[in-house]
């Protein structure tokens, strides 16, 4: 298994689907989008990246067993990122994400997160040798360039322990979010206090992409809140 890096837009040759036929993955840069085209003697077949596609960041040849796959990283908008899948199929697999690293099996993708202000993230992917990517869990994991960024609760929340009990959490307690499902539960930890504790989280219904925590709207529940633009 391994991760090799070329530059963006660079034509590549490998064995996509272990046949001993090596397939030729050319990219064409339009004015927005990028067009793949994934050619084996003969035989070819295009398929069309979104808007933003344009602006590619990194690719990478990925070989997992005998068969590989092209990642193509690139920032949709504002640092939001995208990796292309690309393999013999019918379709390419967009993930939201750059390539972080690869090991033993697992693709990391770092990416922003926002769930209680806008977070630097990481989602994990499973890779078997047929070159399936698979969610690893449902959990994205929250961290950030500052490890000492804290958010400040603003008032008395209701929070459950690793273990479901249920208790108070009162206002002015210092805590430090470090994953979310971004639907229903946000995992935190508090300074000074040993264990995992949790919030139930829901989408705002008039805006999206910011949740209730324990039915407040997070800008009510938290002081520190930063927001990436």
């Amino acid at each position: 298994s391994s991760l090799k890096s070329c530059e963006a837009f660079e034509s590549v040759s490998t064995d996509l689907d272990a046949d001993g036929i090596t397939e030729r993955i050319e990219f064409v840069k339009k004015a927005e989008g990028v067009t793949v085209r994934v050619s084996r003697g003969e035989n070819a077949w295009e398929y069309s990246l979104p808007a933003g596609s344009e602006n590619a960041v990194s690719q990478y040849v990925l070989k997992n067993g005998k068969r590989s796959c092209v990642l193509f990283c690139y920032d949709l908008a504002s640092d939001d990122y995208q990796t292309a899948a690309i393999s013999l199929g019918s379709k390419v697999n967009i993930l939201d994400g750059s390539v972080a690293g690869f090991e033993n099996g697992v693709l990391t993708l770092n990416l922003t997160v926002d769930v209680a202000g806008t977070w630097l993230g990481s989602a994990d992917y499973t890779v078997d040798e047929d070159m399936h990517l698979s969610r690893k869990g449902e959990l994205y994991e929250l961290s950030g360039v500052d490890e000492t960024r804290r958010l400040t609760s603003k008032k008395a929340l209701s929070a459950f322990t690793a273990s479901g009990e249920k208790f108070t959490l009162e206002a002015g307690t210092v805590l430090r979010p470090v994953s979310s499902d971004l639907e229903s539960v946000l995992y935190f930890r508090i300074d000074n206090r040993d264990g995992l504790f949790s919030f139930k989280i829901a989408h705002q219904k008039d805006n999206y992409w910011e949740f209730l925590i324990d039915g407040v709207p997070e800008r009510e529940a938290f002081d520190g809140l930063e927001y990436y633009d």
